[in-house]
């Protein structure tokens, strides 16, 4: 239904991103009704709750759940990489290889999901069991070969005429996914096989070694073959995962196991999930140690750092979905038209938030309305900031604002970075060089310039935030500040800052947040 959907959406020119969820969201809700009502044909449903039950199959849900978790970081670790490392444009290319290598997932999803339930109904294992997982694991994979070989042969002219001459690029991306294709669907199938016969701990950590093989191949390969090696890197690592998983399945018991034991599937779930985490752990340190002394603990290092960022959330912001672009069209709308609008951005970097200021007021027709003092104390900084604000509204200042006047260390992470801070980073080897710059509270500077209102002040200083808030003190105590925009993050920790310092401060006079 939803690739019908999609199609007929294409063909009249109204697919889009809101189109396709959409359909997406309305094929869900049919699957889930026609589920339902065959439930209460079979007799399954509405069914009664049982209490004494919820324990151990929380327990056998939870086992499942964690045995596919790596599967599912694996899949996306790839574009997830790549969305930090290479162009939009070839980031779009792989994504449509991806997708069109995927088609056959959804059909052979089917067998496993088939494969399941009967496996984990058995108490031992016998040659029925043994029929199940070769037709299992043969119909996936040769069922996957019939659909994306014929795919991969005609790709040099369906994808140029489905998605456009300039994605011509992604066909030889397609063809080396192919291969990872069928690895995908048949290593999905096997590890249902494998959880319906109680192994969800061989699942996890074949998925878990087939991830770190996965950011280990792409630190190798990325610099030098590009998004290729990403296909590469993709491909490698699910054939890893499928081989360890048919390994394990053809050595369990044929004519009997341990699941014949007195206890239920779910008794030994537990442990398995314990045991899984013991094993990818030692198989995490000893790739790790591998990929130390063939590629460099400095490119490892690296690796490690985009994923701890990536899972702190420690990203590039965009405003347009974070809430500024929001709260500067607010702060457009505070006052009538003609009434004077000042704006102060504090550590500006190279003047993003500032044009996103500039086109809120745009918007809101009040352009000139606008009174605006951009800061940034970087010499590098500065001159690509005064390349992208010149409008006559903007008055820029090479100043770095703090709690006193005078003068400080700037610590520079690289140039235009927006990471450059008037604290020393926890490691040295970050910082590549140091300036001297000019520091002032923001006090003196409204004094100096006879500055009466500050309608939105953001402060993005990389730790120095609560400094800055302390040298303007007056202003908070007379009122004159509306709007207080300021940046928390674990940099505040090398300033010894942290929110509760914040909230005290509320109690002073100045802003909580």
């Amino acid at each position: 239904m939803s690739v019908v959907a999609v199609v007929v959406l294409w063909s009249l020119r109204r697919l889009t991103l809101d189109s396709a969820m959409v359909v997406l969201a309305a094929t869900m809700l049919v699957q889930l009704i026609w589920a339902y009502h065959a439930c209460r044909i079979t007799g399954l449903a509405p069914g009664r709750a049982r209490r004494n039950l919820v324990r151990p199959l929380a327990t056998y849900g939870f086992a499942q759940i964690a045995a596919l978790t790596p599967a599912a970081v694996n899949a996306q670790l790839d574009q997830l990489v790549l969305s930090q490392t290479v162009p939009a444009a070839d980031l779009g290319r792989y994504a449509i290889a991806v997708s069109l290598t995927l088609v056959p997932i959804p059909l052979v999803s089917a067998i496993g999901y088939v494969a399941f339930p009967r496996l984990a109904a058995q108490r031992t294992a016998d040659e029925t069991t043994l029929r199940v997982q070769r037709l299992a694991v043969l119909g996936s994979a040769g069922l996957t070969a019939a659909m994306v070989v014929p795919l991969a042969l005609v790709a040099y002219w369906m994808v140029p005429f489905v998605f456009g001459p300039e994605y011509r690029g992604a066909v030889p991306l397609l063809w080396i996914l192919t291969p990872g294709s069928v690895f995908l669907a048949c290593g999905g199938v096997v590890s249902d096989v494998l959880r319906g016969r109680n192994r969800p701990a061989v699942v996890a950590w074949s998925q878990g070694l087939a991830a770190v093989f996965t950011v280990v191949l792409l630190i190798a390969l990325l610099p030098l073959v590009g998004v290729y090696g990403a296909a590469i890197a993709s491909t490698i690592s699910y054939g890893i995962a499928l081989a360890v998983m048919l390994r394990y399945l053809w050595r369990l018991p044929g004519g009997g196991s341990d699941d014949s034991q007195a206890q239920p599937h779910f008794a030994s779930s537990i442990r398995e999930s314990r045991r899984v985490m013991r094993v990818s752990r030692r198989a995490a340190i000893k790739v790790t140690d591998f990929a130390c002394r063939t590629l460099g603990r400095h490119r490892v290092l690296r690796a490690g750092r985009l994923v701890l960022y990536r899972a702190r959330l420690d990203v590039p912001n965009d405003l347009t979905t974070n809430g500024e672009k929001n709260l500067q069209r607010w702060v457009a709308g505070l006052s009538v038209g003609g009434t004077k609008l000042h704006v102060v951005d504090v550590g500006a970097n190279v003047g993003k938030w500032s044009e996103s200021m500039i086109s809120a007021m745009y918007q809101e027709g009040r352009l000139d309305d606008l009174h605006l003092d951009v800061f940034e104390p970087s010499a590098h900084t500065f001159a690509l900031l005064s390349r992208r604000v010149r409008i006559r509204q903007a008055n820029l200042h090479r100043t770095a604002l703090s709690d006193r006047t005078g003068s400080s260390i700037l610590h520079v992470t690289g140039l235009g970075a927006g990471t450059n801070s008037l604290h020393a980073p926890a490691v040295r080897a970050a910082a590549t060089s140091s300036e001297k710059v000019d520091i002032a509270t923001l006090d003196d500077f409204a004094n100096r310039v006879g500055l009466e209102e500050i309608a939105l002040l953001k402060i993005d200083t990389e730790g120095h935030d609560i400094a800055v808030l302390h040298g303007a003190e007056k202003l908070f105590a007379d009122h004159r500040i509306l709007v207080v925009q300021f940046e928390y993050n674990h940099r505040w920790v090398l300033s010894r800052s942290f929110l509760r310092d914040a909230f005290a401060a509320s109690a002073s006079g100045l802003p909580a947040g």
